[in-house]
């Protein structure tokens, strides 16, 4: 860490930077406005549309509560608990069709991992996140047994050790 000036250049770099406080650019230049010490972090911020793999840590009739962990394709290295992004899968995104019949029970379960996309910023503490493209869905999750399973189609996975099947609203597998 280092100590910064006021009207010190901080970076070049302007384009990665989002509401930074303490900062002000001039000149395609990042320059600080206060004396404070620099913190530079290489998390991502999620944006619209930003491609998004979250674990399901809480769940009720009308949503899951999801943590990023990767986001477009770059882990969040800052994994603890109380500091990690928080999305929100609700009912109606889960997908594109019959909407109102969807239980959030059949399609994720605390402890799945999703692939998501950003569709809103949401509120102060929460990405709202959709998986209602076929590429979107459980990518990994693990049975009442504890083993993991297999997708079988767009909305079953299978527990190959012990033959039983749950309901998931499974992601469309992609190429390598």
């Amino acid at each position: 860490m280092m100590i910064v000036l006021p009207g010190q250049p901080v970076s070049d770099k302007v384009d990665n930077i989002n509401q930074a406080e303490g900062v002000y650019t001039r000149s395609d230049k990042l320059i600080s406005s206060t004396v404070g010490r620099l913190q530079k972090t290489d998390d991502p911020l999620p944006e619209i549309d930003s491609e998004v793999l979250a674990t399901v840590i809480r769940l009720n009739s009308k949503q899951a509560t999801l943590t990023l962990d990767v986001i477009d394709g770059v882990p969040c290295t800052n994994n603890s608990q109380d500091s990690n992004f928080q999305g929100i899968l609700r009912s109606q995104d889960v997908r594109q069709t019959d909407k109102d019949r969807v239980k959030m029970y059949n399609c994720v379960r605390p402890g799945d991992i999703v692939r998501a996309v950003v569709i809103s910023l949401g509120d102060a503490r929460n990405y709202y996140l959709s998986t209602a493209k076929n590429e979107y869905g459980v990518v990994f999750a693990t049975s009442e047994d504890g083993n993991q399973m297999i997708p079988v189609n767009w909305e079953t996975m299978k527990d190959p050790q012990t033959d039983k099947s749950e309901q998931r609203k499974c992601a469309k597998p992609t190429p390598l």
